[in-house]
C-alpha cells in the first residue's frame, strides 16, 4: 500500500514523541533524549507464512498480527523507507503492544543487507527483554544497539548498509491467539548518553556537601540509601531525603542492614528486600524498587523471586554497557568512585561511553574537605571540579528513575 501524508505526519509526531522533553526534576530538562532519528521501514510490507499469522488493521503507521495456526514463526517485512539505508546510528528502535505478552515466544529482529543473500543477515532476539507484568496493550520500545547484533555468515555482509534489494523483517512466534501490534515502524536513532550521579550508603555529606553543588549546576543524583542508617549519626535524615526527593533526586534501596546477601539464605534476602522496599514506599519515596546491592554481591537466580519488590538493581565497576539491559530486572552498571579517580579520569571514562552511544555512571560514598585517606572518601572540592567538567560538556544527567522508565532499550512509553 502506498504512504500517505497521513502517515509522514504519524511518523513525524513519533519522532518528536520520542525526542520530547524529559523531566529530571518539576522543571524539564532542557536535554532531549534523542539526539536524532530517521525512518527506516514504515508499517505496510509483506507477511511470510500467512497460513499462520493473518495481517488486520494494515496502516501506513500501524499494523496487527495475530496468530491462526499452531505452527511457528512469521516473518513479516515492513516496506524501506528508502531503497538503499545507511545504518550510521547507535541503535534500531521499533514499538509494539500485544493484549498478552505471554502468549508471545520469540521477537526477533532481522537485517539482510541483500535480499539476493538471505543466509547472509544480522539478527537479535529481542523477547527476554520485554517488560514483565505489563497493562495489556501497553506501548513498548525495543532498542538494539549495533553491537549487539549477531551475523550469521563469516565472513560477514559488507557492512550494516541496506541495498536496493536488502529488507528487515520481524520474526515472530507464539501461541495460538498472539496478536501484535507494530507501531509506527523501524527507526534508527542516536539517543543521547546518559549520566548517573549516584551515592551508596546515606552518608550526612552526601546531603550537606554533594547536593547543594550539584543542585546549584542543576544536575541530579540516585541516592541507594541503607534504610536502617537513616536518622542514625553521621547519615541522613528522612526530612534531609525527602528534601532531595523534592528536588529531582531518586532514594533508592541498598538494603535493610548492609549485609552481604551471599551470606545469609534466599529466604532472609527477600525478606531484607521486601523490608527496606516497604520502608522506603511508607515514607513516600518513588525510588523504592531500585536496589543496590550491599559489595555489589547478588545471586541472579533470586531475580525472579523479587520482582514484586525491585524492578532494577546496580552492578559494580562495569558501565560501558548498551543503554539499559533487561532480563528479569533492569542492570544498571556503575563504576565505583575512590581516592584516586581524578575529574580527569572520569571525564575520559564518560568520553567512552559518549563515543559509543552508551551510559555512564558511577557511584561515590562520602566526602571530606581535606585529602582524603580512605578508599572511598572524596574529596569536595575534586566532586565540584567533575562537575563542572560535566556542565562544560552538556552532559545530561538524569536519576535512575528516569534512566529505567525513559532511556532503556527496552521500557513502557509512560
Amino acid at each position: 500500500m502506498g504512504l500517505d501524508k497521513n502517515a509522514i505526519a504519524e511518523l513525524s509526531a513519533y519522532r518528536t514523541e520520542t525526542t520530547k522533553l524529559i523531566p529530571n526534576s518539576k522543571k524539564p530538562s532542557k536535554n532531549f533524549q534523542l539526539e536524532s532519528s530517521k525512518i527506516i521501514s514504515y508499517c505496510d510490507g509483506v507477511l511470510l507464512y500467512n497460513d499462520r499469522f493473518t495481517v488486520t488493521n494494515v496502516l501506513p503507521y500501524s499494523v496487527e498480527l495475530e496468530k491462526n495456526s499452531a505452527t511457528d514463526p512469521a516473518f513479516f517485512r515492513p516496506t524501506p523507507y528508502v531503497a538503499t539505508n545507511d545504518f550510521d546510528f547507535d541503535y534500531f528502535e521499533f514499538l509494539f503492544s500485544s493484549p498478552d505478552t505471554s502468549l508471545l515466544t520469540d521477537l526477533q529482529l532481522r537485517i539482510l543487507p541483500d535480499g539476493a543473500d538471505t543466509a547472509k543477515y544480522y539478527y537479535m532476539s529481542v523477547f527476554t527483554r520485554i517488560p514483565y507484568g505489563l497493562p495489556p496493550n501497553t506501548p513498548i520500545r525495543i532498542r538494539i544497539h549495533k553491537s549487539e547484533l549477531t551475523v550469521t555468515a563469516t565472513p560477514p555482509p559488507a557492512g550494516l548498509t541496506l541495498t536496493a534489494g536488502g529488507y528487515v523483517e520481524l520474526r515472530v512466534s507464539g501461541a495460538l491467539g498472539l496478536k501484535v501490534k507494530l507501531i509506527n515502524g523501524l527507526m534508527g536513532v542516536k539517543v543521547k548518553t546518559p549520566v548517573m550521579i549516584q551515592f551508596d550508603d546515606g552518608n550526612l555529606t552526601v546531603y550537606e556537601k554533594a547536593f547543594p553543588l550539584m543542585k546549584a549546576r542543576g544536575i541530579v543524583g540516585t541516592f541507594n540509601v541503607v534504610t536502617s542508617f537513616i536518622g542514625t549519626e553521621g547519615n541522613c535524615s528522612w526530612e534531609q531525603l525527602r528534601e532531595m526527593q523534592d528536588a529531582g533526586w531518586t532514594i533508592a534501596s541498598h538494603s535493610i542492614d548492609h549485609v552481604d546477601h551471599t551470606l545469609i539464605t534466599e529466604a532472609q534476602v527477600i525478606t531484607n528486600l521486601e523490608t527496606a522496599q516497604q520502608i522506603l514506599a511508607s515514607h513516600g519515596f518513588t525510588g523504592s524498587t531500585l536496589f543496590t546491592p550491599p559489595f555489589n554481591t547478588f545471586s541472579t537466580t533470586l531475580e525472579n523471586r523479587v520482582r514484586h519488590v525491585i524492578r532494577s538493581r546496580k552492578y559494580g565497576d562495569r558501565w560501558q554497557d548498551p543503554i539499559g539491559f533487561r532480563q528479569n530486572v533492569v542492570g544498571i552498571q556503575a563504576k565505583s568512585v575512590s581516592d584516586i579517580d581524578s575529574p580527569t579520569i572520569l571525564l575520559a571514562d564518560y568520553a567512552l561511553a559518549l563515543a559509543s552511544g552508551k551510559y555512564f555512571s558511577a557511584c561515590w560514598h562520602q566526602f571530606v574537605d581535606e585529602v582524603p585517606t580512605y578508599q572511598y572518601a572524596y574529596q569536595t572540592s575534586v566532586f565540584e571540579e567533575f562537575l563542572d567538567l560535566l556542565v562544560a560538556n552538556d552532559a545530561y544527567c538524569c536519576n535512575a528513575e528516569t534512566f529505567v522508565d525513559r532511556c532503556l532499550i527496552t521500557s513502557r512509553l509512560v
